[in-house]
């Protein structure tokens, strides 16, 4: 009987073993304080100390629970209701691995080492970002009532059904920046918004300003940084020194940068002057963090900073138009090209001097290059080479300006300099009035030959035309023939050039070929039917003047 009463005593102390087990807390990173676990914590260790002999059958495992506050009310696996699975250390050749539990054997003063990793502490808190995570090790039946110590775990607890219950402290959530603006327009007055984007390429915005408008969100600033990272035409300039600093990752944030400007729930403009290049393209940084390190960073590509000064606004590059002779009523559109994007407001105006003073409204080109202006040849007009009057001729309208808000430099190049459209262009306009004539002859070639009449066997028409005594039909100038036979005239077969004046010109067209330019297509791509009358008429094209000549009709 005694024999009997010794084994089970034995059995009693192995089963109720470790409550005075040693258990040490630390993290697994260098940025998380004492006491916390936050966006930066990669994870937990616990080193378990058994003070005295565990024979192998009694479970070793790590419990968790998540409160808003206070604790839990026992220790109980019903309170602790997370088991995490973590990777035991080999003992005497026994192991676990990696699972809920080590059920190998341990001696007295040997440790286990094992870590709770930042997915398993995320899963343990449900992602919460406040709160409290308790921890208990059990062993067996049993859960450890002291010997906690490390990251706070020794003085971080709640006392619940007769049992100390240690926790650290969540805080995953760090200070937040909203509305975040920077400033156009000539008088900087004017805030765009910056906005976020992962591709430099397919986002950019445009300021005069260096000043940036934010809005603290619920939690006080304790560091900061302000990053204009270069990516074209200038340098990369940091603002974070001054006062205390932390390193994080590749940012560096100091207390002073947002001294000042730190308050929750209040909106402030961040003015110390980073000295950008005009012209310069940056990638502009925010970081803000708070005592725990906790960090968040904005980040806006491709910002570009045109300045506000004279000598820096947006120049005209180029006056274009295109070469040709125009007549009354013809159009050419011409484009006044800047040295940057531009947008404007209201009409901006181009003012030519085709014999007087004329202004052309713009049409198209806002936020683009290049601004055009039709210009449509009036009654009147003459040129042998169209330009614009004076080099102060284009007008802004309400206004022309860069991207930024910045007004552009209207000045033209000198009237027949280089870069001007006298100078770019030889532009022929002539708005005369037409001279009227006759024509004198309409004949069918071809086939059967019928005076008056159109056949399915002619081929084509021969027309005189009489030519008056005009010296200026010898510069450019050439006659185009025109019919119609159902109310629309068209033109016929092609323009022939005038080489004599004061006598008679013939002039052929062919009977079918070419869309409703010939005889057969004149109903606009339909053969004429019979029974049309078609009606044959000529334009003198002098400097592109049409004169139109009295018609002659012709019997199909």
């Amino acid at each position: 009987m005694n024999k009997y009463l010794i084994i089970l005593s034995f059995a009693s102390l192995t089963l109720g073993f470790s409550q005075s087990n040693q258990v040490t807390f630390s993290h697994q990173d260098s940025d998380t304080p004492s006491g916390y676990i936050t966006n930066n914590t990669t994870g937990i260790s616990l080193a378990i100390r058994y003070d005295s002999d565990k024979g192998a059958g009694t479970s070793t495992m790590v419990r968790g629970v998540w409160k808003s506050s206070g604790g839990p009310s026992d220790d109980t696996d019903s309170e602790y209701s997370t088991l995490f699975n973590l990777t035991w250390n080999t003992q005497h050749g026994n192991s676990s691995g990696s699972s809920q539990f080590y059920s190998g054997e341990a001696l007295t003063g040997e440790t286990h080492v094992v870590n709770i990793s930042a997915s398993q502490l995320n899963a343990a808190i449900s992602s919460n970002t406040s709160g409290r995570l308790f921890i208990h090790v059990k062993h067996g039946s049993t859960y450890d009532d002291d010997g906690y110590t490390g990251i706070g775990m020794d003085s971080q607890t709640e006392t619940g059904g007769g049992a100390t219950h240690s926790y650290l402290v969540i805080d995953k959530s760090g200070p937040t920046l909203g509305n975040i603006k920077g400033f156009k327009n000539p008088s900087s007055a004017t805030e765009v918004s910056y906005f976020s984007s992962g591709s430099v390429s397919t986002s950019s915005m445009y300021i005069n300003l260096y000043k940036i408008k934010f809005t603290v969100g619920s939690e006080d600033i304790a560091y900061g940084f302000i990053k204009w990272e270069n990516i074209s035409g200038g340098s990369t300039v940091n603002h974070n020194s001054g006062g205390s600093t932390v390193t994080l990752g590749s940012y560096t944030y100091a207390a002073n940068v947002f001294s000042g400007k730190s308050s929750a729930n209040n909106t402030y403009t961040y003015e110390t002057d980073p000295s950008l290049v005009h012209g310069a393209t940056y990638k502009v940084i925010l970081g803000v963090m708070d005592d725990r390190k906790n960090a968040n960073t904005y980040t806006y590509n491709n910002v570009t900073y045109y300045s506000t000064a004279n000598s820096d606004k947006a120049t005209v590059t180029n006056v274009t138009g295109v070469d040709g002779n125009y007549a009354l009523g013809q159009s050419v559109n011409l484009t006044v090209t800047f040295d940057r994007i531009v947008d404007y407001s209201g009409t901006p105006q181009l003012t030519v001097n085709p014999s007087s003073a004329y202004a052309v409204n713009v049409a198209s080109g806002d936020q683009t290059l290049q601004l055009v202006f039709p210009y449509t040849v009036q009654s009147g007009h003459s040129s042998t080479d169209l330009a614009y009057q004076a080099t102060n001729s284009l007008s802004a309208g309400t206004y022309i300006r860069d991207l930024a808000g910045n007004d552009v430099n209207l000045t033209l190049a000198t009237p027949g300099a280089a870069k001007s459209l006298s100078g770019n262009q030889t532009i022929t306009v002539d708005g005369a009035a037409p001279v009227q004539g006759q024509v004198a002859a309409v004949v069918t070639t071809g086939g059967n030959v019928v005076a008056n009449y159109w056949n399915n066997t002619n081929t084509g028409l021969s027309v005189t035309v009489p030519l008056p005594d005009d010296a200026s039909l010898l510069s450019g100038g050439d006659v185009q023939l025109q019919a119609e036979s159902n109310n629309t005239w068209r033109d016929l077969g092609a323009a022939s050039n005038i080489t004599a004046v004061n006598t008679d010109k013939v002039v052929t067209a062919s009977a079918s070929g070419t869309s409703d330019t010939d005889v057969e297509e004149l109903g606009g791509g339909a053969s004429v039917a019979d029974n049309d009358v078609i009606e044959v008429r000529a334009s003198f094209r002098m400097l592109q003047i049409t004169v139109q000549l009295g018609p002659r009709a012709l019997q199909h």
